[in-house]
């Protein structure tokens, strides 16, 4: 018959002591998770505070200055005349969103899968994916410096005889309700 013997327990300083290495591995990953997950949520304060910036030395100090206000902020949002037209809006931008944004990845991966010319492939891969690594910022001032009232496009329109238009959009960028 054999006989079990039971192990000593250890405990957590010994347990420490023989893993500090894992634990040395931790704290980068919590450092990083109390700086975006846990301080952010000081700001939520903001929301029932009567904010002003101006009011300590630093946000921070601001935020635990402001006077509080309760749900003040909330019944103002929610009786507000604009408040269902913004609702709707962004409900409507969302789904179009999901039905717009969600299938079109999927459906040009399955044409770019299908071409056979390595060639074009290649290029049309390579413009599909080259706005991805530019900011918007940097698009929109090439373009600006392209199409703009004294861009490059414009200006060569006017010294060969032509006469400067505008390139930009006549629809309003927002959405008509």
């Amino acid at each position: 018959m054999k006989q079990h013997c039971r192990q000593e327990k250890k405990t957590f300083w010994q347990y420490f002591r023989q893993n500090w290495v894992l634990y040395v591995m931790l704290i980068p990953g919590l450092f990083f998770l109390f700086i975006y997950k846990f301080l952010p949520l000081y700001g939520t304060l903001i929301a029932f505070k009567d904010y002003n910036i101006f009011t300590g030395n630093n946000p921070l100090d601001a935020i635990a200055k402001s006077p509080w206000v309760g749900f003040e902020h909330f019944r103002r949002l929610f009786s507000s005349d604009q408040f269902f037209k913004v609702l709707k809006n962004t409900l409507v931008i969302n789904g179009m969103k999901i039905l717009w944004l969600f299938p079109v990845p999927i459906i040009t991966a399955i044409l770019l899968n299908e071409i056979k010319a390595k060639t074009y492939k290649a290029i049309t891969q390579t413009v599909i994916y080259v706005p991805y690594f530019f900011s918007w910022v940097v698009i929109f001032g090439i373009f600006y410096s392209l199409f703009g009232s004294y861009g490059i496009v414009n200006t060569i329109i006017t010294k060969t005889g032509g006469e400067s238009g505008y390139f930009g959009p006549t629809e309003p960028p927002f959405r008509e309700n």
